[in-house]
């Protein structure tokens, strides 16, 4: 029977509940909003299989090595992905590539109440769900044993997640499957749910809104602004640094505890790919313009024939890992520290008005007011996309 005595041990993957044989375990959300497991001890028959496939627990004894790794700049070419992804728009290409083969693809979509949750298509109609950053954690249900029975059926599928549900899944399934393309993104952390809907209400509530955007490219790649799209036609947009939820995600006041002390922190992975931001991407090739590249991290050769025919009819050139990773992947090996007011943080968010906390933890400096207003206008201006391209040109 797994038991969480120190919250930093669990990611919140779900591999101990979707391999529970009876189904004794259950993820509930703790009062910060995060899910961790529980187990019905009456029901439980001691089996050991939730411990067995615990990623975490694995991680303390098993470290991944990748003989082969070889890095990607990579552009979609479909100009409407493009400016929908986040970055370059890699895994709408990649996605593409398996439902034109008849597979599945799972990723984390919102569902009509604004909640992430893991959930799989067969369709490209669908695929446009995944397209965007979350930056909340996503909920996989029953979406390993989903991809589970896929990939029993000799379907093509394709996994997306953060490296703690991809390591959670391979953990899960026990076995490789030669029909199974994992891929991963570099990860700062997870911020609670909790958080995120109390800024949800902050904003009207969600029976007034229609579509979130955590990482908008409305001003360009570079300007990207957290939106709020209204059901009547109103629009907000902040910079993602100053939008109220984020700046507190970049404070490091709301990532999940295991975030802080993660285990899945490192180049070498179980993943297929890795994906990141590649801000630098036109400072080493003229191909690339400001719309916004992929980093990639590609780790088998096999997977890497499967890159090649991906990037046909779209733009793409190798790149050295190292360069890749120093330059805008930092954040592969690196964990964020735990700063000592996110305990306050949290008991805050209990019992007081999302407004209070906002004017208790943003950091409104002087200073910092008037480079944000000036950061404002030069978004709003279309300036500040170009001042950036020069600085990532250096």
């Amino acid at each position: 029977m797994i038991i969480i005595l120190d919250k930093k041990d669990c990611c919140g993957c779900t591999a101990c509940m979707n391999i529970c044989p009876i189904h004794c375990i259950r993820m509930k959300s703790d009062d910060e909003g995060f899910l961790y497991p529980q187990i019905s001890d009456s029901e439980c028959i001691n089996c050991g299989m939730c411990e067995k496939v615990c990623p975490v627990i694995k991680a303390k004894d098993f470290t991944p090595f990748n003989e082969y790794k070889q890095g990607y700049m990579f552009q979609n070419s479909n100009m409407q992905e493009l400016k929908e992804s986040t970055s370059g728009g890699f895994f709408s290409a990649l996605a593409r590539y398996v439902l034109s083969k008849d597979g599945v693809v799972f990723g984390a979509a919102f569902d009509q109440n604004f909640h992430i949750r893991h959930k799989y298509i067969e369709s490209v109609n669908e695929l446009h769900i995944f397209r965007n950053s979350k930056y909340v954690q996503s909920e996989i249900g029953d979406s390993y044993s989903c991809c589970q029975d896929f990939l029993k059926d000799g379907r093509l599928v394709c996994f997306s997640g953060t490296p703690c549900q991809i390591a959670g899944l391979k953990s899960f399934l026990r076995k490789h499957y030669d029909n199974l393309i994992t891929v991963d993104m570099i990860c700062r952390g997870v911020p609670s749910l909790k958080v995120f809907e109390k800024y949800m209400e902050y904003l009207g509530g969600i029976d007034n809104i229609s579509k979130v955007l955590f990482r908008d490219k409305f001003y360009g790649y570079y300007s990207s602004t957290f939106s709020i799209l209204y059901k009547d036609g109103r629009s907000k947009r902040r910079d993602v640094r100053t939008a109220p939820m984020l700046n507190f995600f970049f404070q490091d006041l709301c990532s999940r505890p295991s975030c802080y002390h993660c285990s899945f922190k490192t180049i070498d992975r179980v993943s297929d790919f890795t994906m990141f931001d590649c801000w630098h991407a036109v400072k080493y090739s003229a191909l690339f313009d400001a719309r916004g590249v992929t980093g990639v991290i590609v780790r088998n050769e096999n997977i890497e024939k499967l890159m090649h025919m991906i990037c046909v009819g779209n733009k793409s050139e190798r790149a050295l890992v190292d360069q890749l990773v120093n330059d805008d992947g930092f954040m592969m090996t690196a964990c964020v520290k735990e700063t000592r007011k996110r305990q306050e943080f949290f008991n805050d968010i209990k019992y007081m008005e999302f407004g209070d906390i906002i004017k208790k933890y943003e950091k409104n400096t002087i200073s910092k007011i008037l480079k944000d207003i000036l950061k404002t206008v030069l978004i709003k201006t279309r300036l500040f996309d170009k001042v950036m391209y020069r600085r990532m040109m250096r």
